[in-house]
């Protein structure tokens, strides 16, 4: 199985200015079941501090997107990225994207990947 980017979810923070963006996967990322990928973010003002939690989405209608699974909790923001084992038994969806919650509860979306 392949996971190929098709289209993009603006990146979204429930505060009025986002602090993080997630920069991998994006539309253009492959990624493939049982193989080791990146997720990735940078600050958009200033620094990141903080924990934040790492999830994967499925759904087609951006706000409905249902929890596939938390790939990282309470992680250093700073990080800005982490290594994710992609399962060998990941089904095939046009429809996935990366959510981050930071410890104030404001969520962050990637792009729209395969």
């Amino acid at each position: 199985m392949k996971i190929v980017g098709l289209c993009s979810i603006a990146v979204l923070a429930v505060g009025a200015l986002a602090k993080l963006q997630i920069t991998l996967p994006n539309s253009h990322t492959e990624w493939e079941a049982g193989a080791s990928e990146l997720v990735k973010w940078k600050a958009i003002d200033g620094n990141l501090k903080g924990r934040v939690s790492v999830e994967l989405m499925e759904g087609s209608d951006p706000s409905n997107m249902d929890i596939v699974t938390t790939i990282a909790e309470n992680i250093s923001a700073d990080n800005m990225q982490l290594k994710w084992n992609v399962p060998k038994n990941m089904k095939n969806s046009n429809n996935y994207a990366i959510k981050i919650v930071d410890e104030n509860g404001d969520e962050y979306y990637g792009q729209y990947f395969k």
